[in-house]
């Protein structure tokens, strides 16, 4: 087995113990896809370096903004916009009397004062955020301009497409698409763009959307409720698979369609 064929093998698994515990648990945890994601970049790099398939014009700004989105994502107060309508601090005479916390040792006679993040902090991951979003756009733009790409300049598009698409969603509706959700999106966009982006990975994010629009109209359909929480991992999990095995003979159909 060639180190190419030995890191999909393992990213299969994982994502077979990741479906497993979002479908018993409803979330996805860091300590798996944060470790997913490092640990592909890794192994792809060795294998397109083996294969010398590392490409000539991958953008370090690729890279870059994928950080910025992940930073600003797991940092920023979600809708970022209450940053700026926030107080700096909360004083004990600003603090309502039936939520004052008990006295506690280290503040003898009184209780310690809640001091949150100030705005200008926030305002900050905001505008990292922001820049590394424009970047990624811009970015997507030219991958999409010069057609696919395959190896690790691939592989960056891919991530930070499907991740941006993801942490954006987040943004706007964070009860709809989960900070987990994201994270593994950096994993499977980075998997799907060593093999073709952005064509495998635009196939890979309409599965996705597909699949889970028709789970949640069957699952209205068994009674469920329409505030009932669904894990999406799975979809996502489904709709990489499809595109990896069948996405070429998938884009074929619909492009031959239009």
């Amino acid at each position: 087995m060639t180190l190419e064929g030995a890191a999909y093998a393992g990213f299969f698994w994982a994502l077979v113990v990741l479906t497993v515990i979002d479908l018993d648990f409803k979330l996805l945890p860091d300590k798996v896809t944060l470790p997913l994601f490092v640990t592909g970049a890794a192994v792809l790099a060795l294998a397109s370096a083996e294969a010398g398939t590392a490409g000539h014009w991958a953008p370090p700004g690729l890279l870059g903004a994928g950080l910025a989105l992940v930073v600003g994502g797991l940092s920023w107060e979600w809708p970022p916009w209450k940053v700026f309508s926030r107080p700096v601090s909360i004083t004990d005479e600003e603090r309502p009397e039936a939520v004052v916390p008990p006295e506690d040792a280290t503040h003898p006679g009184g209780v310690a004062p809640s001091e949150e993040a100030a705005p200008l902090s926030d305002a900050v991951f905001l505008a990292i955020g922001v820049s590394g979003a424009l970047l990624w756009i811009v970015l997507i733009a030219l991958a999409f301009i010069e057609g696919d790409t395959t190896g690790l300049p691939g592989a960056a598009v891919g991530a930070a497409m499907f991740a941006g698409l993801l942490f954006v969603m987040n943004m706007f509706v964070p009860r709809g698409i989960g900070m987990g959700d994201a994270k593994l999106a950096l994993s499977l966009g980075l998997f799907l763009g060593y093999l073709a982006a952005p064509k495998l990975v635009l196939v890979a994010m309409f599965m996705s959307f597909l699949l889970g629009g028709v789970g949640g109209i069957l699952l209205l359909l068994a009674g469920a409720g329409r505030k009932d929480q669904v894990p999406f991992g799975p979809y996502l999990v489904a709709g990489t698979i499809l595109a990896i095995f069948a996405g070429d003979r998938l884009a074929d159909i619909y492009l031959g369609s239009l």
